[in-house]
This record gives C-alpha cells, structure tokens and sequence, in this order.
C-alpha cells in the first residue's frame, strides 16, 4: 500500500508541474496577445487628412447608409492613414464625420500605401472597373489612360473597350485589375471603333458586347468587305434585330452580306 501510496504522490507531482507550466505558457500567450500594438486618436481637425491618388472614389450610395448610422450612433471605428495622414482605409467615415461635425478615429500606419488601399479594398468590397481605372490613371500608367480616353470617345463598355485596345474578344478582366494593362495598338483600336460605329445608323444595339464582338470577328475575316457590308445593311435595315449572343449576330450578318451576292457564299460562321 505505501509503495501504491508513494507513486501515487510522484504522479501527483508530475502532473502539477506539467500543469504549471502549461498554464505559465498560456500566461506568455495571452501577455503577447494584449499587449499594446498602437494608438487610436481622434480630431476634429479633417483638412489634416489627404486624399491618396489611386485611392476609389467616394459612393454616394454607401456614403448616405453610413450617415444615417452615425446620426443614431458613431461607433469608434478608425479609419487608418499612412505617416502623411493619407487616407488608406475610412475615406466613407471621415466625408461622414466632416458632414455630422463628429471627431475622426484613426490610426496611424507608416509606410502605408496604394497596394495597402488594394488589399484592404478587395477583401472588404469588391474594387469595380471604375475603382481600378481611378487608381492606376492616379498613378499616371499610359495604358490605362489611353483606356480611359478611348471609352470615353466611343461610349463602348468595359469588356468592348478591351477587346478593341488589346485586338482580341479574350477576357482580360484580371489583367486589367492587377494593373498590367498593355494596349495593343491605339490608332488599329480607333479604326475598328469607327466601323463598328458605322452600324449606328442601321441598329440601335451597335455597342451591344455580342453585336462588337460579332464585327470584330468579320474585320479580321479575309473576304470581309465592311464597305459591301454597310451597302448590304442599308438595302436590308429590318433584318437588323437583337440576337441573343455573338454567333446569332455572325449568322444574321452573313445573311445580310451574302444578300444578290454573286459566286461563292462567304462564311463568317464556322458551320
């Protein structure tokens, strides 16, 4: 019984040391995890802050939801800006604060900057194509100020207007969000807007995404004639209507070019 009774005691001792240090080790953790990291401050002084270029733009819509909430209550939540007191993150919340004459939280993280604006962004609220194009134009990136020029010209969409600056109807969507856009070839973009502007006289839906692709396809096309084309349209305008994609447009088209044609029917379509 005492040989029971005295190893029963040591494993008692053992495992009231494990337990010490577990709990030693838990103390470290929960120290490191408290411990002061920064500081929050807060003024009434708005014109300090900057706005960084690049940074997106302000939505009305966001901005009139968030003013109605710090009209019940201004809860602290920081905004964060750079050792310049730029803006990184809260732009929303410190247009608020200034409208509602509220003090501004923030905090303040050197060496912060464009890419920061990014990441917070894109984890936070999907940037959009305008949010993008206002950063790397901010930025002074050539190609993404020749994209704005040209949209702004012709009035064609976002994937249209790729499609004409990169010479190609392929998605480069992700491309143009990481900032490596890379036109192409401006004046061959212009020539190809021109025509497909042309149709605006015989349909309405001439910057319709399918309907842009659709000419794209035929300029590149060896027996397309765009002037024939135009000629044929005019003789036929009710055969212009709305097609559900660019392969319906590609068949109605060929329709429309083959039209009194002599010879040989020319295919756009693959079949």
């Amino acid at each position: 019984m005492t040989e029971n009774q005295t190893v029963s005691s040591e494993e008692q001792q053992k495992t009231s040391t494990e337990l010490i240090e577990k709990l030693s080790q838990f103390t470290v953790k929960q120290e490191i995890v408290n411990q002061e990291v920064g500081k929050v401050y807060s003024t009434f002084n708005y014109d300090q802050f900057k706005m960084l270029d690049g940074n997106r733009m302000v939505h009305p819509g966001h901005l009139h939801r968030l003013k109605k909430s710090f009209e019940e209550k201004q809860l602290v939540i920081p905004i964060i800006v750079n050792e310049k007191n730029q803006v990184i993150d809260g732009q929303h919340r410190l247009e608020v604060c200034k409208q509602l004459n509220l003090p501004v939280y923030y905090i303040i993280n050197a060496g912060y900057g464009i890419k920061e604006i990014q990441k917070l962004n894109t984890h936070m609220k999907n940037w959009n194509v305008d949010d993008y194009l206002k950063c790397y134009c901010g930025q002074g990136i050539e190609d993404y100020v020749k994209y704005k020029d040209f949209r702004a010209k012709y009035g064609f969409g976002h994937q249209e207007t790729l499609a004409f600056l990169m010479g190609s109807t392929s998605n480069f969507s992700k491309i143009f969000n990481d900032g490596n856009l890379k036109v192409k070839s401006f004046e061959e973009a212009e020539i190809a807007a021109q025509k497909v502007s042309q149709f605006a006289e015989f349909y309405k839906g001439y910057r319709r995404k399918s309907f842009v692709f659709a000419v794209l396809s035929l300029l590149k096309h060896p027996e397309y004639d765009h002037s024939e084309m135009l000629k044929k349209i005019s003789m036929q305008q009710r055969m212009m209507v709305r097609c559900a994609n660019t392969e319906q447009y590609l068949t109605l088209l060929e329709e429309i070019f083959n039209f009194h044609k002599r010879g040989n029917r020319v295919r756009f379509t693959k079949n």
